[in-house]
C-alpha cells in the first residue's frame, strides 16, 4: 500500500491543531490560568508536529512544477531524461 504525502501532511496539521487547543484548555480548566512559558512551549510543540510532514510537501510542490514544464502533462516518474529513439534525425 502506498501512502499518499497530502493526506499524512492534512493528518499531522489536524493533530497540531488539537495538540495546541487541547493543551491550553487543559491548563486553563486545570489550573485556570496559563503562563507565557506554557503557552509559548504548547505553541513551540505545536509548531513542530505542524512542521514534520515539510519535506513530503516540498516533495509534491517540486514534482508538481517538474509536472507543468513537461509538454504532455504528466508527472515524470523519474528524474532520468528520456531515451533518444533516434526519430527525427
Amino acid at each position: 500500500m502506498r501512502l499518499k504525502g497530502k493526506p499524512i501532511a492534512l493528518i499531522t496539521m489536524i493533530l497540531a491543531d488539537l495538540w495546541v487547543i487541547g493543551s491550553s484548555l487543559y491548563y486553563l480548566i486545570a489550573r485556570g490560568t496559563i503562563s507565557s512559558d506554557e503557552s509559548g512551549a504548547i505553541i513551540t510543540i505545536g509548531a513542530f508536529i505542524a512542521l514534520i510532514p515539510t519535506p513530503i510537501n516540498l516533495s509534491l510542490i517540486i514534482r508538481n512544477l517538474k509536472g507543468m514544464s513537461s509538454q504532455s502533462g504528466e508527472l515524470p516518474e523519474t528524474d532520468t531524461p528520456p531515451e533518444n529513439t533516434g526519430e527525427g534525425k
